[in-house]
This record gives C-alpha cells, sequence and structure tokens, in this order.
C-alpha cells in the first residue's frame, strides 16, 4: 500500500470517528435538553398550582374576615 493509499484511509477513519463522537454528542444534548424542558415544565406547573391554592386560600379568608 502506498502512502497515498494509507493516508487516505487514515483520513476515512478519521473522518468517521468525527462523525460518531458528533452523533454521541448531539444524542447527549438532546437528552439533557429534553430533560431540562421536563424539569421547567414541572416546576412551572408546581408554581401555577401553589399560586392558585395561595389566591383560593386568600379568597377564603377574606369571605371569614367579612362574615359571609
Amino acid at each position: 500500500m502506498d502512502n497515498a493509499a494509507r493516508a487516505q484511509e487514515m483520513w476515512t477513519q478519521v473522518t468517521g470517528k468525527n462523525l460518531e463522537m458528533l452523533t454521541v454528542w448531539a444524542d447527549a444534548n438532546q437528552r439533557m435538553l429534553k430533560e431540562w424542558v421536563d424539569f421547567t415544565s414541572g416546576a412551572a406547573k408546581e408554581g401555577l398550582r401553589l399560586y392558585g391554592e395561595l389566591q383560593s386560600k386568600a379568597l377564603e379568608g377574606m369571605k371569614t374576615c367579612a362574615g359571609v
């Protein structure tokens, strides 16, 4: 095998490894982003639920104070 053929084979291997690395990196980033979205949307839902509960308790307190 001459130097040009070996260089071409080496280039092909390096390119293949780089593509594999980028694929793994993109997959990890996608999973991390999905986890982050799930986490933040869960936190937002919980925050809204607590806010609604506070509003409800505040209205109940107002009704109690007003004697209704």
